[in-house]
């Protein structure tokens, strides 16, 4: 039987190892960490008394392969799917608007979404609309360096309507603002979102933990067709023999294994011994976006809707589930720089003001602070991103840094390892 090591227990790592271990490769994963996940861990926090995620994540219908990954692992039940596209907003002050699609047929329906999207004037919305036909038609294609606030400003888009529709979609997805952000990345991102049909523009939503939809089952999938997960275990350096690789670390032994996928962030790779024919090629540096979560378990349940944006607010994204009130805020380096308490008292403020005057009584908070949660998606870093391929014979990457051509996502993460798995596969 053909091994392979993956080294780093992401949802790279267990994308890779769900289709490896599927087509009958005896898959080994080592984690560094205690627990599996990555950006897209869940732990067990004593004071909630429940799971919490280490960040909020959205789905999209769009997202293929994580969608392929979710069948295969057969965590379909723990999601909240929508029949159909509705994604609500606030404004400071309490008023709420909704991009949902209408009763139309497709794409009629989407159509029907924009010009009932009352945080846009009509004129906007004409102009939005012209921006969106363009943008997903094959002829108005940006340039590879063009950013995408240029993008914007070319398509006449004005500061109101970025603000209420586009950057908030763009900072959403991307992880940065559109002065940093690769136009055609976005173009990419619309094509995808509102070419595939009605489903790919609904949202996804996990109904409990992180964990429970897309980690411990395909942990429990991966073992059950042969595969090995170890935590707390970190691999050092890794010894080319030409026809394997050999790995020298606790707990397994000793052993040649027939492929490598390394699924670890980038900078991690640097402290790997043995990869240097690979980190030579890698840019000397790299541009990060930090992300910050906030969760508070309130008193009772919080009267507000599951999920919902917040526009022209350093707190994107507010999310809730019972006696739990999320808050995300992306592209958060500015945001990561205040204190614990700075950012709980602000949480609170735009809670009260975007909610109408909605005060929770607080029970618990939990600040989490990703500082290198994602590479910016600039034109600069977009054309250095290395393929999973690498000059080691049997050794290959993973991870959403790489060139999936997608942003750094949870479809981005699982793509990629799906992608290094088929490279194993196609050459056995």
């Amino acid at each position: 039987m053909k091994t392979c090591l993956i080294i780093g227990g992401g949802l790279a790592g267990l994308s890779a190892g769900v289709h490896l271990s599927r087509s009958g490769i005896q898959t080994t994963i080592l984690e560094r960490s205690p627990r599996l996940g990555g950006r897209a861990s869940s732990f067990i926090d004593p004071q909630f008394e429940r799971e919490l995620d280490n960040g909020q994540h959205i789905i999209m219908g769009c997202y293929s392969q994580t969608l392929e990954y979710i069948n295969l692992i057969g965590s379909q039940k723990t999601f909240q799917f929508q029949d159909a596209l509705s994604i609500p907003y606030a404004v400071r002050g309490g008023k709420r608007y909704s991009f949902e699609s209408t009763g139309y047929a497709y794409p009629f329906n989407l159509s029907g979404a924009l010009f009932n999207y009352q945080a846009l004037s009509f004129r906007e919305q004409l102009s939005a609309a012209s921006f969106l036909l363009k943008a997903v038609l094959p002829f108005y294609k940006p340039d590879n360096d063009l950013l995408l606030s240029d993008w914007f400003t070319q398509l006449g888009q004005g500061k109101h309507a970025r603000n209420a529709l586009w950057d908030f979609l763009a900072v959403g997805a991307m992880n940065t603002k559109p002065e940093n952000a690769s136009a055609l990345m976005f173009r990419e991102l619309l094509r995808r979102i509102f070419l595939k049909g009605n489903f790919a523009t609904t949202i996804i939503m996990p109904q409990n933990s992180l964990n429970e939809s897309l980690i411990a089952p395909a942990m429990d999938f991966i073992r059950l067709n042969g595969g090995s997960i170890y935590t707390s275990c970190m691999v050092k350096e890794l010894i080319h023999t030409g026809k394997g690789v050999i790995f020298p670390v606790l707990p397994c032994k000793e052993k040649v294994y027939d492929s490598v996928i390394i699924a670890v962030p980038f900078h991690s790779m640097y402290h790997i011994a043995g990869l240097d024919s690979i980190v030579k090629n890698f840019p000397d540096h790299v541009e990060h976006a930090a992300i910050v979560t906030t969760h508070m378990k309130v008193h009772g349940d919080a009267p507000l809707p599951r999920f919902m944006g917040l526009i022209e607010s350093p707190i994107h994204w507010l999310f809730t589930r019972g006696d739990l009130i999320t808050t995300v805020t992306s592209d958060a380096n500015e945001i990561e720089k205040l204190t614990i308490d700075e950012i709980i008292r602000l949480t609170e403020k735009e809670i009260f003001e975007y909610t109408g005057g909605y005060k929770p009584q607080v029970l618990r908070t939990r600040v989490i602070k990703e500082k290198r949660a994602t590479f910016i998606p600039s034109p600069a870093q977009l054309s250095v991103r290395p393929s999973c391929i690498t000059e080691l014979p049997h050794v290959f990457l993973a991870g959403d840094w790489t060139n999936t051509g997608l942003p750094a996502t949870i479809e981005g993460a699982i793509l990629s390892g799906y992608t290094a798995a088929q490279e194993i596969l196609n050459t056995r």
